[in-house]
C-alpha cells in the first residue's frame, strides 16, 4: 500500500516518474563523485540545507530495476509487498517532513521536485504543509 498522503497508488501507476529517474540530494563534494559516472547528471538545487549548505541533486538517468509495466500501460513495483523501501512508500511526503514550518522552503522543494513527481503541481506549499501536519496529528489518506 502506498503510504503517501500527497499521492495515491492510482496516480503513481499512471506516472512512475520517480521510479524512472532516481534522485539523491547531497552536498557538492558527494555530488561531484557521482558526476563522473555514466548516465548521471548533477544539478544545483534552488534550496539550501538547514545549516545553509548549498545542495545538489544527483540524477541517475536509469529506471529502478523493480519498476515494471503491465500491457495496459500501468506501472507497478515488482517488490511492492515484499522488500519495498520506506522511502518509496512515503514518497513524496518524506521530502518535506523536516521543513513543514518553513513554507518558503516547502514551496521551493515542491516546484523543484515536481519534475520527478508531477502530482506535486496540484498543490501549493501551504496545502502540502496542511495535509502533512493533519496526517501526523490525526491520520489522513489522500483522495487524489
Amino acid at each position: 500500500m502506498n503510504k503517501s498522503v500527497l499521492v495515491n497508488s492510482k496516480v503513481c501507476q499512471n506516472c512512475a516518474e520517480c521510479c524512472k529517474v532516481f534522485t539523491y540530494v547531497t552536498n557538492k563534494d558527494t555530488a561531484m563523485r557521482f558526476e563522473w559516472m555514466k548516465k548521471v547528471k548533477v544539478i544545483e538545487t534552488p534550496f539550501n540545507s538547514k545549516d545553509g549548505t548549498k545542495l545538489y541533486t544527483v540524477i541517475f538517468q536509469e529506471p529502478c530495476k523493480k519498476l515494471k509495466q503491465h500491457t495496459s500501460g500501468k506501472y507497478y513495483c515488482s517488490v511492492w509487498d515484499k522488500i519495498r523501501p520506506n522511502f518509496c512508500s512515503f514518497y513524496p511526503d518524506n521530502i518535506f517532513e523536516e521543513a513543514l514550518e518553513d513554507l518558503e522552503f516547502v514551496e521551493k522543494v515542491r516546484i523543484f521536485e515536481s519534475q520527478f513527481c508531477p502530482a506535486l503541481k496540484n498543490y501549493t506549499g501551504k496545502e502540502i504543509c496542511e495535509k502533512l501536519k493533519k496526517s501526523k496529528s490525526g491520520g489522513q489518506k489522500n483522495e487524489n
